[in-house]
């Protein structure tokens, strides 16, 4: 399986950061794991980076500037848009979630809360296989 350079969370919920973070390296699955807490910080972080996250796992329910704002946003300026894949990770059983967030021409994927090993290894077979 091919393991990812660096992956973004962008969630303010502790918990979720601690436990994802916790699945995607205790499964050496990349080499580096940075963590946000709500969509402003990740554009900052992402206009300041060295280098752009292969992938960016992104909560729809933040303060500040939430996930759909930091999509309408990211859209427009962010230098990573043609290298990171952006995943919403999210607890939100919304369907209209999902369907504006797929229709927003930059989300790869969807998933539900919490992120666990399979979720992580089919996600990254999926969107980054080609990668290898």
């Amino acid at each position: 399986m091919k393991k990812l350079n660096k992956v973004l969370l962008v969630d303010d919920d502790p918990a979720s950061n601690f436990l994802s973070k916790m699945t995607i390296v205790e499964n050496d699955q990349t080499t580096l794991v940075d963590e946000v807490k709500n969509g402003r910080e990740a554009l900052e972080y992402l206009l300041s980076a060295d280098a752009c996250p292969e992938l960016i796992l992104l909560d729809l329910n933040m303060p500040v500037i939430d996930g759909m704002e930091f999509l309408e946003i990211y859209k427009g300026y962010v230098k990573c848009k043609d290298y990171s894949k952006i995943v919403i990770l999210t607890s939100s059983k919304r369907t209209n979630d999902k369907t504006q967030a797929l229709n927003s021409g930059l989300v790869s994927d969807f998933i539900e809360k919490p992120l666990t090993e399979d979720a992580f290894r089919i996600l990254v077979e999926k969107h980054f296989s080609n990668n290898i």
